[in-house]
């Protein structure tokens, strides 16, 4: 038997962020409060730019909640109606100032199960012409491409750590899109 939604509130909300607090009916009979943080949409999508050259570009910004400046690949939320390859290629304009010729589904996953709602889908981004969009008020990062094998490394040493990126790398090296795959 699943978890039955008795009731939902609303306690904190943003364009960016939704907290709830559910009444949950257990199996068993009990019933718990539970809190569901929805993050945007509840999708959000990652690019990993590869360029003609073997390398990948990548973005570095603040990041508040961690307190500190980080490389990850270009993500995003989707805008309300909006398809996700349209989201992919908007956020790769906005944050790496790429458009991409052909977009590759790498793969979807669950950010963070059990009290995040947000499924990440993650693409590689090839045939890129630079095709800038402005970026959002809180978007002040740096961009550089890096060779792919020096990616990898970044993720060996726990230089990105950002789970999109870390995904969309080992994606891309299992798909043979990265030298050693």
């Amino acid at each position: 038997m699943a978890w039955r939604t008795l009731a939902t509130r609303t306690v904190y909300e943003t364009p960016w962020v939704t907290l709830a607090e559910d009444e949950v009916a257990l199996p068993g009979g009990q019933s718990i409060r539970h809190a569901v943080l929805t993050l945007g949409t509840g999708h959000s999508v990652g690019i990993l730019p590869l360029l003609a050259t073997g390398e990948i570009v990548l973005v570095r910004q603040y990041r508040y909640v961690q307190q500190g400046w980080f490389w990850e690949a270009p993500s995003g939320a989707p805008l309300p109606g909006e398809d996700l390859a349209e989201a992919a290629q908007r956020e790769l304009r906005e944050e790496a100032g790429y458009r991409a010729a052909h977009l590759q589904p790498l793969t979807t996953f669950q950010t963070s199960k059990s009290v995040c709602r947000e499924t990440a889908h993650l693409f590689a981004a090839s045939g890129l012409v630079r095709d800038p969009l402005p970026r959002d008020v809180t978007e002040d990062m740096e961009v550089a491409a890096f060779p792919g094998a020096e990616v990898m490394r970044m993720v060996e040493r726990a230089e990105i750590m950002d789970a999109m990126t870390v995904v969309a790398v080992l994606w891309a090296l299992r798909a043979g899109l990265l030298p050693g795959g």
